[in-house]
């Protein structure tokens, strides 16, 4: 039985993704998080942009940490797979 292969995520992309579209950036390593996260900044934009002001930051730190997580797990997997 094969098994499925992980790949590394790019932190750089995750960055440059997050920094020019925000919540939406997202989509590239924590999907439910994006989804969570456009619908906030969507509804609190019309509050003087305060969506913005919360979610943009936010999603930057989480697509960072995600994509982080995501490389350490599949460093673990392919040592597991060595032995």
């Amino acid at each position: 039985m094969e098994e499925a292969k992980l790949e590394r995520k790019s932190i750089v992309l995750q960055l440059v993704l997050n920094i020019f579209l925000g919540p939406f950036g997202l989509f590239y390593s924590g999907k439910i998080t994006a989804i969570v996260l456009s619908i906030i900044c969507i509804v609190l934009l019309p509050a003087f942009g305060l969506g913005l002001f919360l979610t943009w930051p936010t999603s930057i730190v989480l697509g960072v940490l995600y994509v982080k997580d995501h490389n350490d797990y599949v460093y673990i997997m392919e040592g597991l797979r060595k032995n």
